[in-house]
């Protein structure tokens, strides 16, 4: 799937795509797939970052580990995959040093 996508984003824009999943919960899978997008593509210079972990339940339904699961990845996941990228760009001179969460 991710690969259909990346073919279709690259047809219409030209630019280069390299399709890469993660666990963004986990800092050390955000960094190695970092490492690996950088390795085939080089050092992203705009990163679209919309980590979310939703689904529709009734509050009653939704147990402590279904809640902890979707802050890992919208809280954790964004914050994690903007650090790595920033301090990449700020390494490579080409960061402000200023990272905004959005």
């Amino acid at each position: 799937m991710l690969e259909g996508t990346a073919k279709e984003i690259q047809g219409q824009t030209g630019n280069p795509v390299f399709p890469c999943s993660a666990d963004i919960r986990d800092p050390e899978a955000v960094h190695e797939a970092l490492n690996s997008i950088e390795k085939e593509i080089g050092l992203p210079t705009l990163l679209v970052n919309n980590a979310a972990g939703n689904f529709i339940s009734p509050a009653e339904r939704i147990s402590p580990k279904g809640w902890k699961t979707i802050i890992d990845i919208v809280l954790n996941g964004t914050a994690y995959v903007t650090l790595d990228v920033g301090k990449r760009l700020i390494q490579a001179q080409k960061g402000s040093g200023n990272l905004f969460l959005i």
